[in-house]
């Protein structure tokens, strides 16, 4: 049986930038983290330890930006393949996604595009995934009716994007829109006590591309939230 041997990339960039452990590269990291400007982040040297596998998942975006720049690499020279590099049916998915969100959401939502046209520039897509994490971290602080509010709209302008991108930029818009709608129905259904409206939301997420690593990160949100009163 042929041994796996994992990320030698990431293993041997951390080790060339002088953190020879794996619990000394994760503290490094979330160190650096607040000097980006990505707030309080927690990777642990169980994370490192999955990135350095054999088969890593692939980092959200704001880990992504904190990589890069502790180890001045990009993120494929760190040994990462990012999902849609393999997918086969991401379009046909999103596709799904944009029409179940156009009959929620009423005619005025627009349909993915299937000719291939983009109109928007490719950064729009990582603009969006990285406006969907600073939803997630301002979960564990904002009131739950407002934050309802806005990431509601988010959901909306996202699947507007869809329409206007192909390929990779419609890969991850797909994903980041399903990480929104996955928080948006974690407030109706916990926060707002709205289990009828949050099924219909979570229904929204199936057809898209949704990695093991989105959903166990939604899952560690904090469920104790200090927000104002009123």
């Amino acid at each position: 049986m042929k041994q796996q041997i994992g990320n030698v990339r990431l293993k041997a960039a951390r080790q060339h930038a002088g953190f020879a452990s794996q619990q000394a590269f994760a503290h490094a990291l979330n160190r650096a983290a607040p000097r980006l400007g990505l707030g309080h982040i927690e990777i642990s040297a169980r994370q490192v330890r999955r990135w350095e596998s054999a088969d890593p998942p692939w980092p959200r975006a704001d880990y992504q930006k904190v990589l890069q720049r502790v180890l001045n690499r990009t993120i494929e020279e760190l040994g990462f393949t990012p999902p849609w590099a393999v997918a086969t049916s991401g379009l046909q998915a999103a596709t799904a996604a944009s029409r179940a969100l156009a009959e929620k959401r009423g005619p005025a939502t627009l349909r993915v595009s299937t000719t291939g046209d983009m109109a928007q520039p490719a950064t729009a897509a990582g603009d969006y995934a990285m406006i969907t994490s600073a939803y997630r971290r301002l979960y564990a602080t904002v009131a739950p009716a407002p934050m309802h509010d806005a990431l509601q709209e988010h959901t909306k302008m996202g699947t507007h994007l869809i329409s206007e991108t192909s390929g990779v930029s419609q890969q991850i818009l797909a994903e980041a829109l399903a990480e929104a709608l996955l928080l948006l129905g974690r407030i109706e259904f916990f926060d707002l006590q709205r289990p009828g409206d949050a099924e219909r939301t979570y229904r929204l997420c199936r057809p898209l591309a949704m990695p093991t690593t989105l959903c166990s990160g939604l899952r560690s949100l904090p469920t104790q939230r200090s927000f104002p009163a009123g």
